[in-house]
């Protein structure tokens, strides 16, 4: 089994936590300010995060780094919708991240995000008439979203690890699952 089929499959229960909270929230959406809202409490967590995997993961790992970074993506969202921003709050409580292992469990599921992104374009574009500018962090790498995910599974997979960093790795990816569930629903 590899390292991300391996992460895939000790995170399930807390992505499936996670995933379950999005979906409801997207379900129940009436309209752009509250899908401005919902982008608003994705930014609050993945700029925070983003930031500590910056620090232990660097373009020698993976060189188009900074195209994955999220967080600008849901700041130009938001900013599509409205003029004025409100609710600009970064979450405190963000996984644990002080080393590669640690950074790369977490990245693993702000990565992940851009699978399931695709489908949930669609829906918001049909349920909100939302246009493209409005769903950049969505719609993730576009066409390339595959791509993306394989190379990234080849990074996490190709890294040479210790038991004890494995172990760190599967925590951070569990612990970012579910924080990131607790502050969208403080949030939302």
């Amino acid at each position: 089994m590899t390292r991300s089929e391996s992460l895939k499959e000790s995170t399930l229960q807390e992505h499936q936590k996670l995933e379950k909270t999005v979906i409801l929230h997207l379900k129940n959406l009436k309209d752009k300010k509250e899908y401005a809202d919902l982008l608003l409490a994705f930014y609050g967590f993945y700029l925070p995060t983003e930031k500590r995997i910056l620090s232990f993961i660097n373009t020698t790992h993976l060189k188009d780094l900074t195209e994955r970074r999220k967080a600008e993506h849901l700041l130009n969202d938001v900013h599509s919708l409205t003029q004025h921003v409100e609710g600009l709050a970064e979450c405190e409580t963000i996984p644990e991240i002080d080393n590669l292992a640690q950074a790369a469990g977490a990245m693993y599921v702000l990565e992940g995000s851009t699978l399931g992104g695709q489908f949930i374009s669609k829906m918001l574009n049909e349920k909100l008439s939302l246009n493209n500018e409005s769903l950049r962090f969505f719609s993730g790498y576009r066409d390339q979203n595959k791509q993306k995910w394989l190379e990234f599974t080849a990074f996490l997979n190709e890294m040479t690890f210790s038991a004890k960093d494995e172990a760190y790795m599967h925590t951070a990816a569990k612990n970012t699952f579910a924080l990131f569930d607790k502050w969208l629903k403080s949030r939302l």
